[in-house]
């Protein structure tokens, strides 16, 4: 028999969720706007290293962090709240109150379960005593601080009990590991923080998987001052999206997927050719500098220090936004809108260019492994029999009533060393494809038992 090698460009090679290819899987994205007064903002001083003239928190997400509030710093580090605190808390913060809102309405729904993302532990700390006081019941909220890439990790620190429950509302940061139990039947994705990669971002919404991706909701806060949420939303995802990209393989990224993209973008550059221009004419623009270093940290304006290097990092950043989207100086605000609003679903950089996964190119994906580009090599018949008849197998033995005594023979006689991972695979194949509700736990003890 001949061995044919796999050949990389055929479909095969990229196939996944074919709803990707087909565009049928949408994202739900909400945005949720909230304002602070001008005044209250104007009289706070941002807290500033004095070393290096960097800001000490960087995501923009939480006004107590970010700014001296001295009239509420007593209240926000106590180590717990009571109701009276939090309605002091959120009458000044507009964001707290908008996020309290929104838990509202999310905990209305009673099989609702909601994750919210961070990316500072001081403000995880917050919101878990400011939801702990809210509910009382020790059952709806958990928080985590730390990194949980095992799976064992996550249902340590999120199982309530010794059952199936798992908390409504988990609070988190981007530490946590892939989907698994715990993290994979989540109806509300919101971020609290946003982070500082466009990368980031997108698996805030592919971690907890894609069997309900096109249903769950992703809400993400946005103030109309431009100066949290927003700034961190336009000018440093939207002015570094190509950290969401890598090269000519396909990928989404949720950024193209909202719908205030175009404003977005027109936001961060118009800002940068003010930046450019300012510093290009005049030698003292340290007030500038101090804006731009606690603006653009997260994209490498941590050392400017004179109106020359503010200059040359504005002039950098518009010369790669520029080369993404295919835009020139003399660019209207129309024509960047334009350019990404055609932008969506699967992306590919060629030659430094951000551009749309061609309609022949996602048409011969969608085949997959039907497609001329597989059904081509040597093995492909004979593989895709094995495999459709491997599958029609599988089926027939879970819909059969005695599938728990089926696998407990079958798996006895395979290896001590490979039995955990066989019975890992069955459960999540019971979990996808038959919406079992058993943990992975409980699965366990049915195979020990011989239960059917």
């Amino acid at each position: 028999m001949v061995v044919s090698e796999f050949d990389e460009d055929c479909a095969a090679m990229r196939y996944f969720d074919r709803r990707v290819y087909t565009g049928e899987l949408k994202r739900n994205i909400s945005l949720c706007d909230y304002s602070f007064d001008g005044d209250v903002v104007s009289s706070l001083r941002r807290k500033i290293d004095l070393l290096t003239g960097n800001p000490v928190y960087r995501y923009g997400g939480n006004i107590f962090e970010e700014y001296d509030c001295e009239a509420y710093k007593r209240i926000y580090q106590k180590s717990v709240y009571t109701r009276s605190d939090v309605e002091d808390l959120r009458s000044f913060d507009k964001k707290l109150d908008s996020f309290l809102k929104l838990m509202e309405d999310i905990l209305k729904e009673e099989n609702r379960r909601a994750v919210v993302y961070c990316c500072d532990r001081n403000t995880v700390d917050f919101l878990r005593k400011v939801l702990s006081c809210v509910y009382h019941n020790d059952g709806i909220i958990r928080a985590a601080k730390g990194e949980l890439f095992r799976a064992e990790d996550i249902k340590r620190k999120f199982r309530v009990d010794d059952s199936t429950v798992y908390p409504r509302v988990i609070i988190g940061m981007d530490g946590m590991g892939a989907v698994g139990e715990g993290l994979d039947r989540i109806d509300c994705i919101v971020n609290y923080e946003l982070p500082s990669s466009a990368a980031l971002l997108e698996r805030r919404m592919t971690r907890h998987g894609s069997a309900r991706e096109a249903e769950r909701q992703f809400i993400i806060f946005r103030d109309s001052n431009g100066l949290f949420d927003s700034r961190m939303l336009d000018k440093v995802l939207y002015g570094g999206i190509d950290s969401g990209f890598c090269g000519e393989l396909p990928t989404r990224n949720i950024l193209l997927d909202i719908p205030t993209k175009g404003q977005s973008l027109n936001s961060v550059i118009k800002d940068l050719k003010y930046i450019q221009s300012f510093a290009a004419e005049v030698d003292s623009c340290f007030d500038l500098i101090k804006r731009v270093k606690c603006d653009y940290i997260h994209l490498g304006a941590k050392d400017i220090a004179n109106s020359k290097q503010l200059a040359e990092f504005a002039r950098g950043q518009l010369e790669k936004l520029y080369g993404i989207f295919g835009l020139t100086e003399d660019s209207s605000e129309e024509d960047i809108t334009a350019a990404i609003e055609g932008l969506s679903g699967l992306c590919v950089i060629r030659d430094g260019r951000l551009e749309k996964l061609p309609e022949d190119t996602t048409r011969d994906m969608v085949n997959g492994f039907e497609g001329d580009g597989y059904k081509s090599q040597s093995f492909a018949q004979e593989a895709l029999n094995g495999l459709a008849q491997a599958k029609a197998e599988i089926d027939s033995m879970h819909d059969s009533k005695g599938y728990h005594l089926t696998v407990k023979t079958q798996v006895s006689e395979l290896p001590d060393c490979v039995k955990y991972s066989v019975l890992f695979g069955i459960w999540r194949y019971r979990v996808r494809e038959r919406d079992s509700q058993r943990s992975f736990k409980d699965f366990v003890k049915i195979f020990n038992d011989g239960m059917y």
